[in-house]
């Protein structure tokens, strides 16, 4: 990783966590912050994408894959923004349906660099059970939009804590001989 990606995601674990703060202070208005702050990430999220295909993966194997991604994520990121002139019971099953998706990748992802004994499988494998308790606890307070703005902001302090130490940990560095 390099120092700007460093900073870049401390920069980006610092404002996960005012923005849970945020979520958290105004829990009445946590929902339509909440669509807000899904609807720029993944917008920006899928352009990253979008650029990074037409710049560079193009030319790979697999490139079409992440000109995918990034339709999807930029299709994703849009219709989260409209999604806040509609009903608060759509917008909280739209995010119960977030946190048990990002469980569930997270999830695979640890039980995958488990079978090819990489080292941060742990670390994977509890943070998508966090995001699965966290859909589940979702689902129990479904019809609390406070509740569901708490458990929201906790879940993105919990994100932006863990990003801003996996910005201070060394990484390997692999030299072929």
């Amino acid at each position: 990783m390099t120092k700007l990606s460093r900073i870049g995601n401390i920069l980006a674990g610092f404002l996960m966590i005012l923005g849970a703060w945020m979520i958290i202070a105004l829990p009445e208005y946590g929902y339509l912050i909440i669509i807000l702050i899904l609807g720029i990430m993944f917008t920006i999220l899928g352009i990253r994408y979008l650029i990074y295909y037409f710049t560079m993966a193009r030319f790979m194997v697999g490139g079409q894959l992440i000109l995918i991604y990034g339709l999807l994520a930029t299709d994703f990121g849009l219709f989260s923004g409209t999604l806040a002139a509609v009903s608060k019971m759509y917008i909280m099953i739209y995010l119960v349906a977030t946190f048990a998706v990002a469980g569930a990748v997270s999830l695979l992802r640890g039980f995958e660099a488990k079978r090819y004994n990489a080292p941060a499988w742990k670390g994977k494998l509890v943070y998508g059970i966090i995001n699965i308790a966290a859909a589940i606890l979702s689902l129990i307070f479904i019809r609390s939009a406070v509740a569901l703005s708490f458990i929201f902001g906790m879940g993105l302090i919990y994100s932006g804590i863990t990003r801003i130490v996996l910005a201070f940990r060394k990484t390997a560095i692999v030299y072929i001989q």
